[in-house]
């Protein structure tokens, strides 16, 4: 199942695949649920699930999804995640 951004998943497993000079990235997110894994709202590169939030393949360290704010623009895209007095923003392209 594609997720419209640089995601897809099957019942077992997550992928990120996005175009590089090459040809295709792809990988496995290790760890990642695929029950609750979803995109970020406005985004192609930024996700969460119940465990994580991603950039790309990469976890974003420090940020428990149930206790973590989402800030969004008024176009209802998500532009930062907030917990525990830390902040990261997501770059909006």
């Amino acid at each position: 199942m594609n997720l419209d951004g640089w995601y897809a998943k099957d019942k077992n497993n997550v992928y990120y695949y996005r175009p590089v000079s090459g040809g295709m990235q792809i990988s496995k997110l290790e760890g990642a649920d695929t029950k609750t894994f979803k995109l970020l709202q406005g985004h192609y590169q930024y996700a969460v699930d119940k465990y994580f939030f991603y950039d790309g393949t990469q976890v974003i360290e420090g940020f428990n999804p149930a206790k973590t704010r989402q800030l969004l623009n008024n176009k209802g895209q998500v532009t930062a995640i907030i917990s525990n007095n830390k902040r990261f923003k997501l770059d909006l392209n």
